[in-house]
């Protein structure tokens, strides 16, 4: 009977899984469309100092407004750090009265457990000894192409963009925001992650494969409260 019981409290609870659903991944915005007023050329002029012929002698990279720069993202750190503690004391004590005027000559029958020339002896020691060492490393990398949102006051451009994929259900997201210097910028119209100021790299994911490196619920609450 018991074992019916059983079977059947099993076969309850594995009808309360939820049933399998495809995961709805939401897009993110991209960078906002960037609206530029014409130029309104001057009665007289030929040219316009922002025309596609004022940039003849002028390499592509990008510095305006709205172009795109390509983020080679190229990120590494390590750290580590290695603590040793070791201490110990150790204390000796002795004391005692080896002669006094002749007195120790006597012998003290009535109080034999008493000597007053007797001797005080003592000692103490204690030692301590710790150890511990931690180490991390991380890295990332990839490639993105950003888009120039801003040209500050001292010529920098702050970049915003970001990289979307799903693969079976499997989503990776990277984005990057920050500052950068035109001279930075490789004639290939790339820059360095590292020569970013103000980085903000993002690297998520979200799917399948990303819930499986999780622990479940019930281990993080025991791993919470489990004092040992």
């Amino acid at each position: 009977m018991r074992y019916i019981v059983f079977l059947s409290l099993v076969l309850f609870l594995c009808a309360c899984a939820p049933t399998y659903k495809e995961a709805k991944h939401e897009m993110i915005p991209s960078t906002p469309p960037i609206v530029t007023k014409p130029e309104i050329k001057e009665p007289g002029s030929l040219f316009s100092d922002n025309g596609k012929l004022a940039m003849i002698f002028v390499d592509k990279k990008g510095r305006n407004v709205g172009d795109v720069v390509t983020v080679k993202v190229i990120e590494t750190s390590s750290a580590s750090n290695t603590t040793d503690t070791q201490t110990q004391r150790k204390t000796d004590l002795s004391a005692g009265i080896g002669s006094f005027l002749g007195l120790e000559k006597y012998p003290y029958t009535k109080h034999s457990y008493f000597n007053p020339f007797g001797g005080v002896a003592g000692n103490f020691g204690n030692s301590f000894q710790g150890s511990g060492k931690t180490e991390r490393k991380n890295s990332v990398l990839g490639t993105i192409t950003a888009t120039i949102v801003e040209v500050l006051p001292n010529e920098n451009l702050r970049i915003m963009g970001s990289r979307e994929v799903i693969v079976n259900n499997e989503r990776q997201l990277l984005t990057i925001s920050g500052v950068i210097r035109e001279k930075d910028i490789a004639d290939d119209n790339t820059v360095l992650s590292t020569s970013i100021a103000d980085a903000k790299i993002y690297y998520t994911g979200a799917g399948d494969l990303t819930e499986g490196q999780r622990q479940g619920w019930l281990s993080r609450i025991l791993g919470v409260i489990w004092p040992f």
